[in-house]
């Protein structure tokens, strides 16, 4: 089908095509357009502000390679919820949002690694050779498989790719690409968000890094004009939601963060928890095959089914299989319901700084789990690894608050 510029009354929309001016530019541009989401958040009674660190201002005048080291390690908290001590991992807090600074690590890495240390040793485990040169890191580092690390490199063109308009890998890769000074077409199917509306949230974030928006029929025939655009302008396809080996090193990271932690704090290698939420389990099932065996991972499939899941992980490398949660509850994707909204401010009072989407149903679905006989045991140390997400709480809370629900 023929592409369409999705028209839009303001100017940034006009000039998208634009090349970036340089990372330090687009980190000033994203950190002022933060600022703005924070100040919307904060009228519609949520705290955005705290939960937006994507590319805060104090960070703009790093360098990319000094931003490697921002899209991993980051710190353990703790809450008590229902009486219970839950170990977090505050991935929220990460340079871009949450698991999708994970997924994005490789692929900023293969611009700004020659001056990483951590990122050379990461990408020749995931490359299994000696890597000694900055195009071996950034092929290595991909993970994707190659003969030669030497021998091929990501291709150089613009970063494509598909989803929702309020993704939240949307925006990371948006942020991503302007740290590269590196093109962005993100392809989507028509929505309220991307027709006669003034763009919000995520989307307006993306704009403003300058994301061009085009859109397909649906969302079939947008993941194939995606793939279409990247082949013809000798672009980096990456599949909705990150969901590629791309994610890998990146996740294998937080692994061993996890692994230091708990090692160091239960005085040993010994059984304990963790559980976060899927999207389309990328985060989950690579976590499953970097955490030690003595560790059980829990997800709950929000945007669908555990079978659904099950046939998406086939999809990636790896043979250790996820423990799936499920909710009783009918809670369909991306829509409002009161038992989520209760969820979410259960989990603000406890200081977790959810987000609306994610959070929720999966905590609804742990503490089904828990109260089940084979569920975690009351001395079973636990860890949530915080996804983030929370920039679209804005545009969740202006529908809860349509609906009657919040005021």
């Amino acid at each position: 089908g023929m592409l369409a510029v999705v028209s839009c009354a303001h100017a940034r929309c006009a000039t998208a095509s634009a090349r970036h001016t340089g990372f330090h530019a687009s980190a000033r541009l994203f950190a002022a357009s933060l600022s703005a989401h924070a100040s919307q958040s904060r009228r519609a009674g949520s705290d955005v502000a705290r939960a937006a660190p994507l590319i805060a201002a104090h960070r703009a005048r790093e360098s990319p390679a000094a931003v490697l080291g921002r899209l991993a390690s980051s710190r353990m908290a703790e809450i008590v919820f229902r009486g219970r001590r839950i170990l977090v991992k505050r991935d929220d807090e990460l340079l871009l949002p949450g698991n999708k600074a994970r997924k994005a690590y490789a692929l900023v890495a293969s611009g700004g690694c020659a001056g990483s240390a951590r990122a050379r040793g990461l990408a020749a485990r995931a490359g299994g050779d000696d890597v000694g040169s900055t195009t071996a890191c950034s092929t290595a580092a991909s993970g994707i498989p190659v003969e030669s690390p030497a021998s091929v490199e990501l291709p150089s063109g613009p970063i494509v790719s598909h989803g929702g308009a309020q993704s939240n890998a949307m925006a990371s890769l948006a942020a991503a690409a302007a740290m590269l000074d590196r093109p962005f077409v993100y392809f989507t199917r028509p929505s309220i968000h991307t027709t006669g509306h003034t763009p919000a949230g995520n989307l307006q974030a993306s704009l403003d890094l300058g994301m061009v928006l085009r859109e397909g029929a649906n969302e079939k025939e947008a993941a194939r004009l995606a793939r279409e655009y990247a082949e013809h302008h000798g672009g980096l396809f990456v599949p909705q939601g990150i969901h590629s080996p791309i994610a890998e090193p990146g996740v294998r990271l937080l692994a061993e963060e996890i692994e230091a932690h708990m090692t160091s704090t239960l005085g040993g290698r010994r059984p304990y928890t963790v559980f976060l939420p899927s999207g389309l389990g990328t985060t989950s099932h690579y976590l499953r095959q970097h955490l030690d065996a003595h560790v059980t991972v829990l997800t709950c499939p929000v945007g669908g089914t555990a079978s659904q899941l099950a046939l998406l992980q086939q999809q990636l490398t790896g043979a250790r299989p996820l423990q799936y949660i499920e909710t009783t509850q009918r809670l369909r994707f991306g829509a409002i319901h009161r038992a989520l909204y209760s969820m979410y401010l259960e989990l603000s009072a406890a200081g977790l700084d959810p987000d609306l989407v994610y959070a929720p149903k999966t905590w609804i679905a742990f503490v089904e789990h828990m109260g089940r006989s084979s569920g975690v045991q009351s001395d079973t140390p636990v860890v949530y690894v915080h996804t983030g997400g929370q920039s679209g709480n804005a545009t969740m809370l202006a529908r809860y608050a349509q609906a009657g629900i919040v005021a």
